[in-house]
C-alpha cells in the first residue's frame, strides 16, 4: 500500500505534508491551507495531487472528546509507524525480551514524536511566512526566512534518539546470539563485528541498515553533540509551491562529518524533515526485523548478561 493510499484509508481530518503544507477537511471536500490555486479540492486524492511532489507525513483524526490522534505515515508505504512502536511497548512475546522490547518502544516512540513535532514546526513557519509575503506583496518564488532555529532543535533530538535505538538493539540481539562469557558490545556496530551465532541473513540486514542510515545518523549526532550545530545559518529556505502556498526546507549539510560550519556543503539540498522521516521509517523497520528474528531463533544456552 502506498503512502497516499495508507493515509486515505485512515480517513483523516487533517494532513501535514513535507515542507509544511497542510490540508484540512472542509465540508464535503478538502482545503489546502494558504493556497491561492487548488485551495478547495473535492477529495483526499485531489488534495494530495495538488500538494505533489510533497508527500503526506502524518495525519490527524479528531476523536471529539478523546482529542486528536496522530499517525505518522511511512514514506515506504504500509501501516503507520505507531503500529510498530506500540508492538514494542505492548510486547507479549518471549518474557526474556520484554524489557529490551519496551526500551525499543520508548526510543522509537521518541523518534516518531520528534519527527511529528518537526513537521508541525514546518507548518507554523510556512503559515507565518505566507502571511508576511502576503502583506509585502512579493513576487519572488524563493526567500530566506531568518531566525528559525526550533526545527533544528527537533532534528538534533531526532538524530540522538535514532542512534540510541540502533545501539539498544544489542539488548535484544546479544542475549540470544552472543556468548555468555563475553561482555556485551557497547554499540550495534561493535556487535556486528563481534563473534556471534547470528543468522547471516540478519547480520547482513543489520549491517546494511547501519551503513546506509546509521553511519549518517551518527555523523549528524556527533556533529551536533560534540562540535557545531548542523543548521543552515538558523534560517528556513522558502519556496512558492505551484498551488501558491509557501513551503519550507530546513537545510542540513551534505557532509556532517566535516564538523565545521566553514566546511559544510549544502549543495545537495538535503532537508531536515525528509531525512528525519525517512530515518524513522528505516530504524523502526530494522528494529522490528531484529525482534522478529530473535523470536524465531532457538534460545541460546545463556541468560541475558545485561539489560537496557
Amino acid at each position: 500500500m502506498s503512502n497516499r493510499a495508507a493515509a486515505s484509508a485512515m480517513r483523516p481530518d487533517r494532513v501535514v505534508f513535507e515542507g509544511g503544507l497542510e490540508a484540512r477537511q472542509d465540508g464535503a471536500g478538502w482545503r489546502l491551507s494558504n493556497a491561492t490555486k487548488h485551495a478547495h479540492c473535492p477529495s483526499f486524492d485531489a488534495v494530495t495531487a495538488a500538494a505533489a511532489p510533497l508527500r503526506p507525513v502524518f495525519i490527524v483524526k479528531d476523536l471529539a472528546n478523546a482529542g486528536e490522534q496522530r499517525f505518522t505515515l511511512r514514506p515506504s508505504g504500509g501501516p503507520a509507524l505507531e503500529k510498530q512502536v506500540h508492538s514494542f511497548i505492548n510486547y507479549t512475546g518471549d518474557v526474556a525480551l520484554f524489557s529490551a522490547a519496551q526500551s525499543l518502544g520508548y526510543l522509537t516512540g521518541a523518534m516518531v514524536y520528534h519527527c511529528q513535532r518537526l513537521a508541525q514546526l514546518y507548518v507554523e513557519i510556512a503559515r507565518i511566512y505566507t502571511h508576511i509575503a502576503g502583506r509585502t506583496g512579493t513576487s519572488e518564488t524563493t526567500a530566506v526566512f531568518a531566525w528559525q532555529v526550533e526545527p533544528y532543535y527537533e532534528f538534533d533530538s531526532m538524530m540522538a534518539a535514532a542512534r540510541r535505538t540502533y545501539d539498544s538493539m544489542r539488548f535484544v540481539l546479544w542475549p540470544r546470539f552472543g556468548h555468555a562469557r563475553a561482555p556485551m558490545p557497547r554499540s550495534l556496530s561493535a556487535l556486528l563485528d563481534a563473534r556471534t551465532t547470528m543468522p547471516e541473513q540478519l547480520r547482513i540486514a543489520l549491517a546494511d541498515s547501519w551503513q546506509r542510515v546509521g553511519t549518517r545518523v551518527t555523523a549528524y549526532r556527533d556533529c551536533a553533540h560534540h562540535y557545531v550545530p548542523v543548521d543552515f545559518h538558523q534560517a528556513a529556505f522558502m519556496r512558492r509551491h505551484g498551488c501558491g502556498c509557501w513551503y519550507t526546507t530546513m537545510r542540513i549539510p551534505d557532509n556532517p562529518e566535516a564538523r565545521s560550519t566553514t566546511k559544510f556543503n549544502f549543495s545537495g539540498g538535503l532537508d531536515a524533515l525528509t531525512f528525519a522521516w525517512e530515518t524513522a521509517d528505516e530504524v523502526v523497520r530494522i528494529a522490528g526485523t531484529a525482534v522478529s528474528a530473535v523470536e524465531q531463533a532457538q534460545p541460546a544456552a545463556q541468560s541475558a548478561p545485561n539489560s537496557p
